[in-house]
């Protein structure tokens, strides 16, 4: 296991790795669905609306902030851009990982146009930003099979 100080150190590189595997894993879920989808990447250069993937599949678009964790869900927010909300289908997903094997756990997923930004307090750190808890996803502790689906279901 990689000790806990030098993940944090390369928390970048640790993150993109992650990111690499839910898209692998992911990809891997639609190709092998009964008829098969092949899964769009986009990624965002700048990171400005709080969008860090925008993800094609089935004739859906979804936009997607990112976050990773490697134990259960902080007791603590995270401040989530306003502009998000404004985003298509935008959503906040977070990995849960575990720290030993790198391999995810499970994922929370908020969907935010089924959460109004009003629901969030405003973040008292950023303008422009709403604090959100883990907990207050609407999709809690799912495998990737179950994400798969909320994200891109299944149609006809």
């Amino acid at each position: 296991m990689p000790d806990p100080k030098f993940i944090q150190e390369h928390s970048g590189f640790f993150e993109n790795l992650l990111e690499h595997k839910f898209l692998f894993d992911l990809g891997r879920e639609l190709v092998l669905r009964r008829p098969p989808q092949l899964l769009g990447i986009l990624k965002a250069q700048v990171d400005m609306d709080g969008v860090d993937l925008t993800l094609t599949a089935g004739g859906r678009i979804r936009n997607i902030q990112m976050k990773t964790r490697s134990k259960a869900p902080l007791a603590k927010p995270y401040n989530i851009s306003d502009a998000l909300w404004d985003s298509a289908d935008a959503c906040v997903l977070w990995m849960i990982y575990d720290p030993a094997s790198l391999e995810p756990i499970n994922y929370y997923l908020l969907e935010c146009p089924q959460c109004p930004r009003e629901s969030f307090p405003e973040s008292s750190q950023r303008s422009g930003y709403r604090k959100v808890f883990t907990r207050k996803a609407n999709h809690k502790a799912c495998g990737i099979q179950e994400l798969a689906k909320t994200l891109f279901p299944v149609s006809g």
